[in-house]
Order: structure tokens, then sequence, then C-alpha cells
């Protein structure tokens, strides 16, 4: 019997496959009545919405893949090693990838949590400025650097900042559990 592992596998590839394959077909098929994505897109999805969907894409394809890339590979057995064997007596405690780690002490992690947050919130709002900007001169829309566009610009740094404060206090007034 197939295992979940390996029929996700050969679904999710299966419809990668007809996905390609269909685009090459209604690329190179003459007949109007075959549409590709692109003719598909520019006609029953606006501008702005292609345009931020291709961004996150662009963004986050290539961070997620190096991410995945840095992993270590899953182990093929699933018993444990002589290395990996402790006795009771041993100090750290073990899980089936080694030692688990120690917790940071609070006002650490706090601060961790909220350099995170605080560059995730900066990355919103470059895309945001981005988006703002680039989205109305590609529509073919005249952009200006109005008072309005600062402000806009300007609230989502004050909600960035803002946000990395209430991370910081949260995690540092509400740790979570050990264990």
């Amino acid at each position: 019997m197939m295992s979940r592992r390996s029929a996700w596998i050969a679904l999710f590839l299966g419809v990668t496959a007809l996905a390609i394959a269909g685009e090459l077909v209604a690329a190179f098929d003459t007949s109007t009545n075959t549409m590709p994505w692109t003719d598909l897109l520019g006609e029953y999805v606006p501008w702005p919405v292609t345009a931020a969907a291709v961004t996150v894409l662009v963004v986050w394809l290539p961070v997620h893949l190096y991410r995945r890339y840095q992993r270590q590979p899953e182990p093929t057995s699933r018993f444990a090693t002589r290395s990996e064997v402790t006795t009771v007596d041993e100090e750290e405690p073990m899980t089936a990838s080694g030692p688990r780690r120690l917790a940071l002490p609070a006002g650490a992690d706090a601060r961790n949590r909220a350099w995170r947050t605080a560059a995730q919130g900066v990355l919103v709002d470059l895309l945001a400025a981005v988006a703002l900007a680039v989205g109305p001169a590609l529509a073919g829309a005249d952009f200006a650097w109005t008072r309005a566009y600062w402000l806009t610009i300007g609230g989502l740094a004050a909600k960035t900042a803002i946000q990395t404060v209430v991370s910081y206090a949260a995690r540092k007034v509400l740790p979570p559990p050990s264990g």
C-alpha cells in the first residue's frame, strides 16, 4: 500500500505536471479557444492583484527554497544511533534529532522575537511601499510622491514600531511555559 507521503508527492507532482503541460499546449496551440494563464490572468484578474501576487511569489520563493536547502536531510532510519542514546543520569535531555536546545532567558528571547518581528514588519512595509509606487505606474496611472503616500508609508512604519514593542512586551511578560 502507498504511504500518505508517497500519495501526496505523486498527487502534487501530477497536478504540477498537468499545469505545465496545459500551459505549454495553450501557448503553442493556435486556436483562440485555448487560453494560457497569461491571457486568463489578463482577462479575469485585475492588474494590481496580479502584481501583488507576483511580488509575494518573487519575495517568498527564494527565501522558502533557501531555508529548505539549509535544513539537514531527514534521517533515513527511525532508530537512534548509539551517540544519540542517553541515560537518566545525563544532564542534557535528548530528542530524536539530538540534544534539545535549552530555552533562552525571557529577556533575551523577548529581544530575539522583537527583532524578528521588526524585520518582518519592515519587509511588509517595504513591499507595501513598492506596491503603492509601482502598481499605479505599471497600470498607467499617474503617480506622485504626495503627502498621502508619505503618510501611508509613515503609518506603516509606525505600525511596525508598535508591533515590535508589543511583541517584546508580550514575550517578556508572558513567556511560553518551559517543558
